[in-house]
């Protein structure tokens, strides 16, 4: 509520709120790694300090360290930076490019999940505050300045959906991926190149085979004799949060398809065809035949209007 009263940035107080919070997107954690039984390594007993005891293969028992109240306020910048770009829109243009240059990094920030999901949250956000400010002929907007941004955000995003460990986290930035990419049917200088749609392509193919694997794995898992009541409830939550993760592959490949239409059935075909043919055989299970629908879907909403769906129906 506080970033929409501000409205337009000629207004004295955004020049005071968000320098502060660029300074705390950019905070050190203070990352320390010390020998168990080193005498300096006391670090945890400063405030905000906290340490946990790994072994590290051919290393042995190490201490690390890390300042979590520094992690903490990093991930709340992070957070209000997203809500400031995407309350304010346009009005947050001149603000774009040093935000963008502090928080595309921080897409592959690795001791905190909160910070990686706010920043990549932020990415569409700022892509729309530049095409915004380019359709209202803001000062400094370009055509170029969107391509630009889309290309500087571009590959980090990818590098880090392919990487990511966590799969809820990896939900929550594939939305952001999929919002990014809805950007490109309003905008023209939005629109991925072919090698960019090759690329995203197949780092939609790789997860979806990963989470795939990732179910039938748990489905051995659930075959086990040995499962007790507390493992049958974690599968079950495992299966909900790999079913979100699907279903954000699938809209994210919509969008593609919602952007570029038949022009998209080619990658479509070569990468994605035959993972979802899969799906959606009979002997899958239920969830996985809804999301390869949902994606014939796609095909068929964007696709018919040149007949480019018309060889998909019978198959279906």
């Amino acid at each position: 509520r506080f970033a929409r009263s501000l409205g337009d940035p000629s207004q004295p107080s955004l020049p005071f709120v968000i320098p502060p919070l660029l300074a705390s997107a950019q905070l050190d954690p203070e990352l320390h790694v010390t020998d168990v039984d080193d005498e300096d390594g006391d670090q945890e007993d400063e405030e905000g300090m906290e340490s946990v005891t790994v072994n590290i293969r051919g290393q042995g028992n190490k201490r690390i360290t890390i300042r979590t109240s520094a992690l903490e306020e990093k991930a709340t910048a992070c957070s209000m930076l997203h809500s400031y770009v995407a309350d304010l829109k346009e009005a947050f243009f001149p603000y774009v490019q040093e935000v963008a240059t502090i928080l595309v990094p921080l897409i592959k920030f690795q001791y905190m999940d909160e910070v990686r999901t706010a920043a990549m949250m932020a990415m569409p956000e700022l892509l729309d505050s530049c095409i915004l400010a380019l359709a209202k002929g803001a000062s400094g907007a370009s055509a170029a300045l969107v391509s630009q941004l889309l290309c500087f955000m571009l590959e980090p995003i990818l590098e880090q959906l392919k990487a990511e460990p966590d799969v809820e986290t990896l939900a929550c930035q594939l939305e952001a991926f999929g919002e990014l990419l809805a950007h490109g049917g309003s905008c023209e200088h939005a629109k991925l190149s072919a090698d960019q749609i090759q690329k995203s392509t197949e780092v939609l193919q790789m997860l979806m085979r990963e989470s795939n694997e990732r179910r039938d794995e748990r489905e051995g898992r659930r075959g086990d004799e040995d499962v007790d009541d507390e493992e049958e409830e974690q599968l079950e939550g495992e299966a909900e949060r790999e079913e979100i993760v699907m279903q954000s592959l699938v809209e994210a490949a919509g969008k593609l398809f919602e952007v570029y239409q038949s022009g998209y059935l080619p990658y479509f075909d070569s990468l994605l065809m035959p993972t979802v043919s899969e799906m959606l055989q009979p002997t899958a299970i239920a969830s996985s035949r809804a999301a390869a629908l949902c994606l014939f879907d796609d095909v068929i909403e964007h696709c018919s209007a040149d007949g480019g769906s018309s060889r998909y129906i019978a198959g279906i």
